[in-house]
This record gives structure tokens, sequence and C-alpha cells, in this order.
């Protein structure tokens, strides 16, 4: 679920939605974007009911969102993320690859990638 707070919510406001996230046993995180913070959670296993939150002081959308992964969907951050890497930006329409070793067993496995 993303809760979506007014353009002009206090920090009082937005301090008291997360805290009746945690109030369910879920996890609240804080997504500030460019026009207004939103509130994503995590924890819960079913729907919830929207009106918990919609009554808030502050509080102006409620939006359920029943995919996985939430904290690394589009739903969170609309915004692409840019990873600068030895002055080689990422993300803005280039396709790196970082990838590497799943797992490493030993000394010589290491000492043969160095060698690459």
């Amino acid at each position: 679920m993303l809760i979506v707070m007014r353009l002009d919510a206090s920090r009082k406001e937005i301090d008291a939605v997360k805290e009746k996230i945690s109030s369910f046993g879920f996890s609240p995180h804080e997504i500030p974007g460019v026009q207004r913070v939103a509130i994503g959670i995590t924890g819960n296993k079913g729907k919830m009911d929207p009106e918990n939150f919609l009554t808030l002081s502050g509080v102006i959308d409620v939006i359920s969102v029943s995919k996985p992964f939430k904290l690394v969907s589009r739903d969170f951050k609309p915004e692409p993320t840019i990873v600068d890497v030895a002055e080689r930006s990422s993300g803005e329409k280039r396709f790196n690859v970082i990838a590497g070793p799943c797992s490493v067993e030993s000394r010589s496995q290491i000492m043969e990638l160095q060698s690459w």
C-alpha cells in the first residue's frame, strides 16, 4: 500500500501516519518525491482497509500495491536511479552490467579471477 500525503503535509502529520502503520506491525518507508511525500507499507500479507489511513490528517490518497518487490517498483520511485561509478553514469539510456562470481570457495579461485 502506498499512502500519498498532501503537498503541505507537516512533519507531524507524516510521523503520525508512520506511527499508525507501525501500530499494525508493518514497516513504513518514507519516499520523498519532487512534489510530495509518499509512505510505502511493507510487511502486510493481505489487503488493508484504506479507511485506516484516509481519515488521517495530511493524507490525500491511498493506493493499493499488489505487486511483489514494492520497494523497487516504479510505484515507489517513478524517476530513474542514476549510479555514478568511476565517472560513468548508469541509468541514463545506458546499459551496464555488474557481475562477479556467485560464490568463492578458495583462495586459488580469487587469484584466478584477478588474472583475467
